[in-house]
């Protein structure tokens, strides 16, 4: 007879609390707006002080764009 682990057997788990959830989804979104922040500065820079083609220009200024919608996103968010 295969003996295969019954429901009763199996530890249950604990579940968490929306305390417990927030903190986490705090913790995330603080990682998220550091790297961010992180690339915003490395992407502003590369404008700055790059020598780049035309077709770079504008990619990266769409990029900032985007980043700079997601910051603002971000910041409505913790307000």
């Amino acid at each position: 007879m295969d003996k295969t682990p019954s429901k009763e057997s199996k530890k249950s788990k604990k579940r968490r609390t929306s305390t417990d959830t927030s903190k986490i989804d705090d913790k995330g979104i603080i990682r998220k707006q550091k790297e961010l922040m992180r690339v915003l500065h490395v992407k502003t820079f590369q404008l700055q002080h790059g020598n780049l083609s035309y077709l770079d220009y504008v990619e990266l200024r769409e990029e900032l764009l985007r980043l700079n919608a997601l910051k603002d996103l971000f910041h409505r968010m913790s307000v």
